[in-house]
């Protein structure tokens, strides 16, 4: 039970760091959707393409965190167990901290015999 406690707690901190993430990138991307007032000054700033793909992409990490969030308490009780093998492949891709996340959750889900059998007695009580 103690490991899917921990696959909780990780993943809260993953939902906790995607959201941060996107924060920071909207931060970056706003001051760029102005529109050109003044070119002397050289400024350059993005394009809406450019803006639109941010945006995006803050999106899908909002979009991740909330994911993380609903299985930090859906394996703790023993379900989800496959949504949590999909966003911790997701993780694989969001380097650095993400790939450690993901690649301890996948090995947490399975290759640990404690964690497997901990799915497997929740499970049972389920049905």
């Amino acid at each position: 039970m103690k490991e899917l406690q921990r696959l909780g707690v990780i993943n809260k901190i993953c939902a906790v760091f995607h959201w941060f993430v996107s924060l920071v990138g909207v931060y970056l991307i706003y001051p760029s959707m102005a529109p050109v007032r003044d070119m002397t000054l050289g400024q350059t700033y993005l394009s809406a393409t450019e803006v639109m793909l941010g945006l995006l992409g803050c999106l899908l990490l909002v979009g991740l965190g909330v994911v993380h969030w609903l299985l930090s308490t859906k394996v703790v009780s023993g379900q989800w167990k496959n949504v949590q093998i999909g966003a911790s492949v997701l993780g694989l891709f969001n380097v650095p901290l993400g790939t450690c996340a993901g690649v301890f959750m996948l090995w947490m889900c399975l290759r640990n015999e404690n964690a497997m059998s901990a799915y497997e007695e929740e499970r049972q009580l389920l049905l």
